[in-house]
């Protein structure tokens, strides 16, 4: 089972910030169950995404495998990429990569900082 929320600071390697433009991408939970959630914060190993209103976090399974698409330009090579749930909030929940994603730190903090 999935551990309940931690801190959004701790363990991080870059933390995330007020955004002038909010980041999107689409979240596959199952074959026919898609949803279009917001990046919080992302990491080298994983992101925290903020799913839609009315959305129940208890939808997203705990160990079924995730893949994230439609990414925006930026982050485009990462469509598809493969994860998993690590925590779950009451509108949110953390996933980690099933592979280290290959952005640079900088790139990274700029993303996070907007």
């Amino acid at each position: 089972m999935p551990q309940q929320k931690k801190p959004a600071e701790e363990g991080r390697r870059c933390t995330g910030g007020q955004r002038e433009k909010p980041l999107f991408a689409v979240m596959q939970i199952s074959e026919d169950n898609r949803v279009r959630v917001m990046i919080a914060d992302i990491s080298f190993e994983g992101a925290q995404l903020l799913l839609p209103p009315g959305q129940d976090p208890a939808l997203v399974p705990d160990n079924a495998p995730l893949h994230l698409f439609d990414f925006p330009p930026q982050l485009s090579r990462l469509d598809g990429i493969e994860a998993r749930l690590a925590w779950r909030g009451p509108a949110n929940c953390g996933v980690i990569f099933k592979n280290a994603i290959s952005l640079s730190l900088d790139h990274l903090t700029c993303l996070n900082q907007g």
